[in-house]
């Protein structure tokens, strides 16, 4: 009849898990560093690399989308250019720094910040704003969220105030021409 092959101890009993790993240090001492290193990595990964992943996939996500829009409104915009009087976003949303002006993409208009007060959360802007060469339009003490408009010979102008700090503000520009007669 065949022996057991689980080893035992001087006694003739079987040898329990403990002791096996008291007899065999070394062997137990690798195998605790590697149930620690894979428990370290299973932990890591799950607080560190699963929210990176679904960041960079949101991410991808909103650019996508981004890119989806920017596709179709360039498609309805060169749609509507027979008509003339398509909204057409001339300074994508961008921040205008206090003594630094900026010019809309068409280089009809330059915006400049003259002057930031208020608080955090309720700041007020001072602008100027001049359109195609004529005398700078004065907006004062603008909260933001609003929209600002004003109109030249060519075309109706808004500026949408999005946001504003300490420092600077941050706009976005949008033109809408007028339909010449026929």
């Amino acid at each position: 009849m065949p022996e057991s092959l689980e080893p035992k101890t001087a006694d003739g009993k079987a040898m329990s898990i403990a002791d096996r790993f008291k007899n065999q240090s070394l062997i137990s001492i690798f195998l605790l560093c590697c149930a620690a290193a894979v428990g370290t990595w299973a932990v890591e990964y799950q607080l560190y690399v699963l929210p990176r992943d679904f960041t960079i996939q949101r991410l991808e996500r909103d650019l996508a989308a981004k890119k989806n829009q920017t596709e179709s409104s360039t498609t309805t915009s060169h749609q509507n250019d027979s008509s003339a009087t398509a909204s057409q976003i001339i300074y994508k949303r961008g921040w205008v720094s206090k003594g630094h002006p900026i010019s809309t993409d068409d280089g009809n208009c330059l915006i400049a910040v003259n002057d930031i007060s208020g608080r955090p959360g309720e700041f007020l802007v001072n602008l100027s704003v001049t359109v195609e060469g004529e005398a700078p339009l004065k907006f004062q003490n603008v909260a933001s969220e609003k929209r600002l408009s004003f109109f030249s010979r060519e075309a109706a102008y808004y500026i949408d105030i999005a946001e504003i700090t300490k420092t600077q503000v941050a706009i976005q520009v949008t033109r809408k021409r007028f339909q010449k007669p026929a």
